[in-house]
């Protein structure tokens, strides 16, 4: 599965754990926090045959919908 598939299907639970930070996933693992250029090195460091994805992940409430 690539990284953008795992983050299409697991985005309400990367919303919940990783809401307001920067996510890259690569391999079998999830990378987060807030500067997307250090992400990338790690992750791009443990595994240097995969082209990371990487994408902000929204706060729960930056996706309510006030009516």
């Amino acid at each position: 599965m690539s990284g953008y598939e795992y983050v299409k299907k697991n985005f309400s639970k990367l919303v919940k754990k990783y809401g307001g930070q920067y996510v890259i996933v690569a391999g079998d693992k999830i990378f987060s926090g807030k500067n997307p250029r250090t992400l990338e090195k790690e992750a791009s460091a443990k595994y240097p045959k995969e082209i990371p994805f990487g994408t902000p992940i929204p706060k729960p409430e930056d996706l309510s919908c006030a009516l």
